[in-house]
């Protein structure tokens, strides 16, 4: 999701509720403020094709439940060294 939206922060967090047709809202960390991104056809085509959870966030664990930081944070570790192997990007 930050790739496609180029958005920093947490994407196990931004739910279904932060959209407006092809925009993401979110509140700047610092300041508070809102700021819409537009989200590109890529990633709207993947939303599109997700699989459907009752989560209100759009990463859900297997069993259908928004992702914890801990929780989503170990298997974007375990993905990415899987794609380092791979030699598909570089270490980090």
């Amino acid at each position: 999701m930050p790739l496609y939206t180029v958005t920093r922060g947490r994407p196990e967090r931004r739910g279904k509720s932060q959209t407006d047709g092809d925009l993401i809202w979110r509140a700047r960390g610092k300041t508070g403020r809102e700021v819409a991104t537009p989200i590109g056809t890529t990633l709207l085509r993947a939303m599109d094709a997700a699989p459907a959870h009752g989560a209100e966030t759009f990463l859900a664990n297997s069993r259908g439940r928004p992702w914890t930081y801990n929780g989503f944070s170990t298997v974007r570790h375990r993905f990415r060294e899987l794609l380092v192997g791979d030699g598909v990007v570089g270490p980090a």
